[in-house]
């Protein structure tokens, strides 16, 4: 994805997206997998869009256990709430494919100097816009985790994936370790029911690759 392809950059001009990178407040970089953009313990200033690539959002408890609260695709942002309030992060943010990110600093957008610029008003109420997608995709991880039943949880997600890609063929963005840990499951159990659901008819499965055979609910 380009940046001027990005909805919080389509109304802007050339001029005052120079205008942006000369006051420090948009910086791109690039990332190879595994890199941690953020770490929980941290403070940041900084939110970032993913252009190309994918983050993932991740907790981590006291025993090791990791849980994937959302993954990042392009267009979506992270790390703005924390940015915003100078909270201590509770959750890392790493790269999971070689990743290009849009770093936006709301310090330096929000400093007294670039109060009155001519990019600020439409930058910022396109700001506000870019939560409400991510807010969507946590809220989707939660209707996946709440059932007891682990083939409900499966079927909730490939269900949504299925019509957010408007095909019963697709691919899924998670592996399957990243994919139990999104539906709160252990692997072997996620790995043995796939198994099931597939001799039973339901679906098929190459790694990545699914197909739903059941009318989507």
């Amino acid at each position: 994805m380009k940046e001027t392809e990005l909805p919080l950059l389509s109304d802007l001009l050339p001029e005052d997206l120079n205008a942006l990178r000369t006051a420090g407040v948009l910086s791109t970089r690039r990332y190879t997998r595994g890199t941690f953009l953020l770490r929980a313990g941290d403070r940041t200033a900084r939110a970032g869009i993913v252009l190309t690539g994918q983050v993932l959002i991740e907790g981590n408890d006291a025993w090791g256990n990791r849980s994937i609260f959302a993954p990042i695709g392009e267009g979506q942002i992270f790390g703005e709430s924390y940015a915003l309030t100078g909270e201590v992060l509770l959750v890392d943010a790493v790269c999971c494919a070689d990743t290009a990110v849009l770093w936006l600093d709301l310090a330096a957008m929000t400093a007294p100097a670039n109060a009155g610029a001519a990019w600020s008003a439409p930058f910022l109420r396109r700001l506000l816009t870019l939560p409400a997608g991510k807010n969507f995709a946590l809220s989707r991880r939660m209707f996946c985790t709440s059932p007891r039943s682990v083939r409900v949880r499966i079927m909730t997600y490939l269900t949504g994936e299925a019509a957010r890609q408007g095909s019963r063929s697709f691919t899924v963005p998670l592996d399957r370790a990243r994919m139990a840990d999104y539906l709160n499951l252990d692997r072997s159990a996620l790995s043995r029911e796939l198994s099931r659901m597939q001799k039973a008819g339901i679906l098929r499965y190459r790694k990545n690759a699914f197909t739903l055979l059941t009318p989507l609910a």
